[in-house]
């Protein structure tokens, strides 16, 4: 309800973690325009991109029982000055897949990149920001 609410026309998210069902996984599916299209909205929420800037950190449950170290995967991480955030994913279906968004300081706007079924993906995330900030003269 909620990606039709977005305006997402080629999204069905069979769980809340985009991750496929057993032995249904041609119903679940999303598009690179629908992932960027969330990915507007999302960015109207900070707290989101500080977390995906965490290189780790600790998580403990409710009852403090448990304690678990969590490391982020972001292999851009530290690399990209403008880098806002990533969100890696992996299904059979959408192979490896990859959201990023960068932001160019000098003419103040940011740049989604989605890749669905991409094994080289972080390279080619860095070649889509550098064609984007470089080609394109932003106004």
């Amino acid at each position: 309800e909620r990606a039709r609410e977005l305006g997402l026309k080629n999204t069905h998210f069979c769980t809340s973690s985009g991750l496929e069902l057993d032995g249904r996984e041609n119903e679940c599916y999303s598009s690179a325009r629908d992932v960027a299209l969330f990915t507007t909205h999302a960015l109207k929420y900070g707290i989101l991109w500080d977390i995906m800037r965490m290189e780790k950190t600790f998580i403990t449950s409710y009852d403090g029982k448990y304690n678990h170290e969590i490391f982020n995967t972001d292999k851009l991480l530290g690399q990209l000055s403008n880098l806002i955030g990533t969100k890696t994913g992996f299904t059979p279906n959408a192979g490896y897949s990859l959201l990023a968004v960068a932001e160019n300081h000098k003419q103040n706007h940011k740049v989604i990149a989605v890749l669905l079924n991409d094994p080289y993906r972080w390279q080619s995330i860095r070649s889509m920001f550098d064609w984007s900030f470089n080609a394109v003269d932003w106004k």
